[in-house]
Order: structure tokens, then C-alpha cells, then sequence
């Protein structure tokens, strides 16, 4: 069997470490800062073992002016055929400084404590390394266990180069007011729609509650949205798949990301029914 081999690395406070725990809690072999240098020495050694059939290595490239030598090592491994995927953490530097500010920890590039300016040093160092990633995953409004629900679908789904896999399709609901989601491969506006949140009665629930979905659903342009979107993917879903894509995100956005997104965001999901389709609300709880 084919060593499936990880590839973690990103911006530093970014989620690294929590993804490289989740995958280990999913029965990868995992080791973090590994030189790049050891990269496929490390491999060899792990593909002898019949006991590991999944290996994650954390690649810290700041402290390393080695990317030559990172570049070489996962052409080795591309040559040889392993089942290589190198995934790229990142968040806004407005939530990395929040971060390290409530650690208190310096970040490892920043001089006299200013971490702003380490933030841009260390986007210009891993440029390189985040154009070569196969996945890129923002976390800027993401907490630690969302982080971990993420990685764990993108585990389970078995997202990765390996052709003929079906692509992962991702229907995540988000609310404007807390930003754009960042990963996002498709974005879908529904603020033309009525707001439940003006409706005295449906303001405290959620669009997974029966009467705001009603309330939505109810209203003809929530039909024909749903409606026409849901061809728009049905066509492009097997159109990305034939192009080799492998991960498609698709985001539907309303002002709070509590009631119109989440319904309309299930709606598809429940049309559209693709094999390989996860659904994520992701400021639900926010409003």
C-alpha cells in the first residue's frame, strides 16, 4: 500500500499544531519541525514499518533557509509516487497578533517583540511553499475545535492527489459581518432575501429551526435561487472533477450568518447530495 504522507506547514500560530494533533489522533505517524533535509530519510524509515500506513510532517521553514532543499525532497517524493499532500495554514495578521498577544508568546521572527513585522517576514519566506500547497486552509475564524472538525472531514473524506478519488465538495454558511471566508472557491450572496432577524418571533432561533426555514423558503426568490445555483454546481462539480480538482469550497453568505446562509446552505446540500459533500455553519452561533 502507498504511504500516504502530509505535509503540514503555514504561518506561524495559524493551527499548525492542532491539525498535526488531529491527524495523529487519526492514526498518522506524526513529526513536527522535521529539517527538510530529513524529510525522505524519514519516509524510508517509516515505509518499512507495516504498522504505519500514514505519516504527517510538520515543515517549519522559517528558521530554515533551506527551501531549496525542502523543494528537492518533496520532488523525490512526487517522483517515487507517494501520495504526497501538502496543506497551508494561514489567518489574517489582525487574528495572528491577537493570538500571540493572548499567549504572550514573541513570534519567532519578529524583532524587539514587534510581531506585525515578523507576520510579514515570515508570509514573504513560506510564499513559495503556499504556492506549491494542494490545500489552503484559513483559519482566521475558526476556533480550535472547528479547526479539528475541519481537518477531521478532509481526513475522512480522503481528499489528496490520488487520481480518481471524487472531488470533496464543502457547503459552508457565513455571515458578511465577520468577514469573507478566505478558503472559499465560490461565493453566493443571499441578502436580497427577507431577514428572519427582523421578525421578533424567528430572531432568537437558527436557520436550522423549521419556522425561519419556512419563513425563507417561503419567499419565491429563495426558491429560484436555489433553484438556479444548484445547476450552476451540478454543471461545475463534474466539470472541476474532469480538470482534476479535488476540493471545492462553496460559501453562502448572508449579514449575520444565522438564518438566510444556514438555509439556504442546508437547501443545496440537500439537493445537490454530492458523495462526497460536508456542510459547515460557520457563524451559526454568532448571528
Amino acid at each position: 500500500m502507498t504511504l500516504s504522507i502530509k505535509i503540514i506547514s503555514g504561518l506561524s500560530g495559524s493551527g499548525k499544531s492542532t491539525a498535526l494533533r488531529t491527524l495523529e489522533d487519526e492514526g498518522f505517524f506524526c513529526i513536527d519541525n522535521l529539517p527538510a533535509a530529513l524529510i525522505l530519510p524519514f519516509t524510508e524509515l517509516c515505509e518499512k514499518r507495516a504498522d504505519i500506513s500514514g505519516i504527517a510532517v510538520g515543515l517549519d521553514v522559517r528558521g530554515q533557509k533551506l527551501w531549496d532543499t525542502a523543494d528537492r525532497s518533496l520532488e523525490e517524493l512526487a517522483r517515487r509516487a507517494y501520495d504526497v499532500e501538502i496543506l497551508f495554514f494561514e489567518a489574517s495578521d489582525e487574528i495572528l497578533q491577537r493570538r500571540y498577544k493572548e499567549t504572550r508568546r514573541p513570534h519567532p521572527l519578529s524583532r524587539d517583540g514587534d510581531i506585525p513585522s515578523g507576520i510579514k517576514v515570515e508570509r514573504q519566506i513560506t510564499r513559495e511553499l503556499r504556492a506549491r500547497s494542494h490545500v489552503i486552509i484559513d483559519t482566521t475564524h475558526l476556533n480550535i475545535h472547528q479547526l479539528r472538525q475541519r481537518m477531521i472531514e478532509h481526513i475522512r473524506r480522503g481528499t489528496g492527489k490520488t487520481p480518481g478519488r471524487a472531488m470533496a465538495v464543502r457547503i459552508q454558511s457565513f455571515g458578511y459581518k465577520h468577514g469573507l471566508p478566505l478558503d472559499s472557491d465560490l461565493v453566493f450572496d443571499v441578502r436580497f432575501l427577507p431577514n428572519p432577524f427582523f421578525e421578533p418571533s424567528l430572531q432568537p432561533l437558527s436557520g436550522k429551526d423549521g419556522a425561519v426555514v419556512a419563513f425563507v423558503l417561503s419567499h419565491g426568490e429563495a426558491a429560484q435561487f436555489v433553484d438556479r445555483v444548484s445547476d450552476i454546481l451540478g454543471w461545475l462539480i463534474p466539470a472541476y472533477e474532469k480538470e482534476g480538482k479535488y476540493d471545492l469550497t462553496v460559501s453562502i453568505g448572508c449579514t449575520g450568518g444565522r438564518h438566510r446562509s444556514v438555509v439556504i446552505a442546508e437547501e443545496l446540500h440537500r439537493r445537490l447530495a454530492h458523495g462526497t459533500m460536508t456542510i459547515f455553519h460557520r457563524d451559526i452561533d454568532r448571528g
